[in-house]
């Protein structure tokens, strides 16, 4: 990840990560197992073809917590410009359930012979959810 900016303080926070950490790694740092891989498909097909997306995420904290934000990324010189911001509430739940069974039907198509998929996501067993809040709506 490139990080720089004062608006990474809030991700710094939220991730549990210092900034250090951050800098330079791949995201998968932060990516949570629970989210299902065709909404990175779609992401990076978008962003490949140069043009801006956007998804809610569900991210992994450095302590095993997670937390959910709306990101938007664009194509920009040199790699790609990411913004993050708080959630939608009467969204996220809609997108919580989607997701959930996108997981489930990736995991099943998964397990079938023949099946080749890179990445599949799998929630560890003692996976519960703890979430965080993330990128407060208000400052202070």
């Amino acid at each position: 990840m490139r990080a720089d900016g004062a608006g990474n303080s809030v991700f710094v926070k939220t991730s549990g990560f210092s900034l250090d950490e951050l800098v330079g790694a791949p995201h998968r740092i932060v990516r949570h197992p629970g989210m299902p891989a065709g909404v990175f498909m779609a992401l990076w097909e978008r962003l490949l073809a140069g043009r801006p997306a956007g998804a809610y995420m569900q991210n992994l904290a450095k302590d095993g917590s997670h937390y959910w934000v709306f990101a938007t990324m664009t194509p920009s010189a040199g790699g790609f410009l990411s913004v993050r911001m708080a959630p939608r509430a009467e969204l996220l739940e809609r997108v919580k359930d989607v997701y959930e069974r996108v997981a489930e039907v990736e995991s099943e198509a998964a397990e079938r012979p023949g099946t080749k998929r890179r990445e599949v996501p799998r929630r560890p067993p003692s996976w519960s959810p703890t979430p965080r809040r993330c990128c407060p709506t208000s400052p202070g």
